[in-house]
């Protein structure tokens, strides 16, 4: 897997640094060798010794031109980039020279020599995988990491924590295992109060060498004294064989990802030991964490040892906040991407997600929004509108009954009790016939309802302005993932010289179906008005332009050939697309303050309950497909029709 070079802030003269860390264990404290934990790693040993002392060594490479960087960091490629203009680009004032538009440096450099895909020559932004034409330009990429990589940056991690807190490497890898891997909390703790931190989290100071025993006893039952160079034990003092080791910690592994979290197989008994059952009423289990370097120390099993390094990458890369997993169910590609703020993230899978909160990639609707929209469908609020919207509680055991299509004539199936669907009285002198009500034909001339009736009916508008929007969502949504199959298929059938345009205007299409897609939950949010009137207008543009590429694609039917002398058209077609897309993202940045908490009644359209029709404006009173009525929702309606 290649990784691509990501660029901070440039520097007059670029330079590489070396650092090199050894690391000396405490006394008994595990031994196992940097290649036995290289090999269950699958990855090349990194270069960490186990010595008495810790040194650093820098070595500073300087270069003169952005062709020949070079890099020579042994735990991640990062380069800066050398400003070759020769310009002051100092534009904050800080003594540094900041990102400018000159062409000569706006790119970014990769490392393995095919251009565009990772090929060991400068690249614009708009070759790299996953950008979104439309949208600003970003001066950091991201890459995917491989299983190596993620040790690598789960290692690189541990020993910073070494230098930070002065401590052995086993114990910097159990202090952020406890922390979860968050190094700024955990050297905020420790520096308060390191001795509560150790008390807290199990990680107790390791044993010192001098005045043990040439034998010790093991605290497994029925185990006998052993030599100490065959034991080991932790800076809690129990001390096991190698054999009660290596059978805790395969016990440990059985039970899951927990495994990581496992700790000394000891008892520090408050009781005293003839009584102490050892019981979790008791409360005498020992808590020491159990290091890394011991399961690769004891264990035996590649299998086993395995196991225990996914759960140990797994857990190290769901709490970082640099590294994440494509949320796609059968994906199991990471991806990193240093900036951690929101950014939509094209997977090698194909699937495209926002690296921020891994929902669908929803640019430009700020997270909390593209979250607070999906689930109004699963929220009691909109289960709760929906329900009083179409049913009406029992007047006898208020159990809550939903109409069908025939006529006022109610029967409750639960208590068996008759009455009028419309103003809910008794059936039995009721007259007036099975489709038509006296007395709510009276309330509606005088314009007299009651609470319930008038609660229905809210409801009945706050639904179909949620359906509009979320029907239209949809629509568009499934549009991405179509014109997505089509540019799959186009890359993996056609020559990619010759179809790069095609390609690119795919790319532009699905983009611009995207940011359509999330346009909807933008204006289900936005408050009645002049903002709101004018975003509407660049949707609509929006909309058109989508709609007219789709169609000069076929709909996606197309094949090749035929779309080779519409070139000219698509090529101009996919820069206008981009253009609307562009200011239509830029608008939403000037409409934070219009976007509400909750939807408000304002809506132009309507959307049938029954058939998920959309009516263009309010005035159409019945669905035009199924008939059904606007303000009840029944068909045929006995309330607007009664005969």
């Amino acid at each position: 897997m290649s990784n691509w070079i990501k660029f901070g802030k440039r520097t007059p003269t670029p330079k590489t640094t070396t650092t090199t860390t050894t690391i000396s264990p405490a006394t008994n404290t595990t031994n196992t060798s940097t290649e036995e934990v290289a090999e269950i790693h699958e990855r090349t040993p990194t270069p960490v010794t186990t010595t008495t002392t810790t040194t650093t060594t820098t070595t500073t490479t300087t270069t003169t031109s952005p062709a020949t960087f070079t890099t020579n960091t042994s735990t991640e490629k990062v380069a800066e980039i050398h400003d070759a203009d020769n310009n002051n680009d100092d534009f904050d004032g800080e003594g540094d020279e900041d990102w400018d538009d000159d062409d000569d440096d706006c790119g970014f450099f990769d490392d393995d020599g095919k251009d565009g895909k990772n090929d060991g020559d400068w690249e614009m932004e708009e070759d790299l995988p996953g950008y979104t034409p439309g949208f600003p330009a970003r001066a950091v990429s991201y890459m995917f990491v491989d299983d190596p990589t993620i040790n690598s940056r789960k290692d690189q991690a541990i020993l910073t924590a070494m230098e930070h807190l002065d401590v052995t490497l086993e114990e910097a890898g159990c202090i952020l295992r406890a922390y979860f891997w968050d190094l700024d909390k955990a050297t905020e703790a420790w520096f308060n109060n390191r001795e509560a931190v150790r008390k807290k989290i199990g990680v107790s100071a390791p044993l010192k060498s001098s005045g043990l025993p040439l034998e010790v006893q093991c605290r497994t039952f029925m185990c006998d004294e052993v030599p100490r160079e065959e034991a080991q034990a932790l800076g809690c003092g129990h001390w096991f064989c190698g054999d009660c080791w290596q059978q805790h910690c395969m016990a440990v592994l059985d039970e899951g990802s927990e495994a990581i979290y496992a700790t000394c197989p000891g008892f520090n008994c408050k009781k005293k030991k003839k009584k102490c059952k050892h019981t979790l009423a008791d409360n005498c289990k020992c808590q020491e964490l159990i290091p890394e370097t011991l399961f690769y120390k004891y264990v035996k099993d590649k299998n086993a040892l395995k196991k225990y390094a996914k759960y140990m990458r797994d857990a190290f890369v769901e709490k970082n906040k640099q590294i994440k997993w494509c949320p796609r169910a059968d994906c199991e590609y990471a991806v990193e991407y240093t900036s951690g703020t929101e950014r939509d993230i094209k997977c090698n899978c194909g699937h495209v997600f926002c690296f921020a909160c891994s929902l669908d990639a929803h640019l430009p609707v700020p997270c909390d929004l593209a979250m607070k929209f999906l689930q109004l469908e699963q929220g009691e609020a909109l289960t709760e509108a929906l329900l009083k919207a179409i049913t009406k509680p029992c007047p006898g055991c208020k159990v809550l009954i939903q109409k069908n299509e025939a006529c006022i004539h109610m029967t409750c199936k639960k208590c068996r009790h008759e009455f009028c669907w419309l103003c809910k009285g008794n059936w039995r002198g009721h007259g007036a016939g099975y489709y038509s009500c006296k007395k709510y034909n009276a309330a509606k001339a005088e314009g007299k309802f009651d609470e319930e009736t008038k609660t229905r009916t809210q409801n009945q508008k706050a639904m179909q302005k949620y359906n509009t929007y979320r029907v239209l969502y949809d629509k568009y949504k499934q549009n991405v993932k179509t014109v997505g199959k089509t540019l799959i298929s186009v890359e993996e059938k056609e020559d990619a010289a010759t179809s790069k345009f095609l390609v690119d205007a795919l790319v532009s299409l699905q983009g611009g179906f995207r940011s359509l897609q999330w346009s909807y939950c933008l204006t289900y949010f936005l408050k009645a008005g002049k903002t709101k009137k004018l975003f509407l207008f660049q949707q609509k543009d929006l909309e058109k332009i989508c709609n007219k590429q789709l169609k000069e694609f076929g709909e996606g039917q197309k094949h090749f050939d035929d779309l080779l002398p519409k070139r000219e058209d698509i090529i101009k077609g996919a820069r206008q697309l981009d253009k609307i897309v562009e200011n239509c993202n830029k608008a939403v940045g000037d409409m934070v303050e219009e976007i509400q908490s909750e939807a408000d009644g304002d809506n132009d359209q309507w959307t049938c309950m029954n058939c998920d029709t959309i009516m263009e404006n309010q005035s159409i009173k019945n669905c035009t497909k199924c008939k059904a009525c606007q303000e009840h929702g029944d068909k045929p309606c006995w309330g607007c029709n009664p005969r």
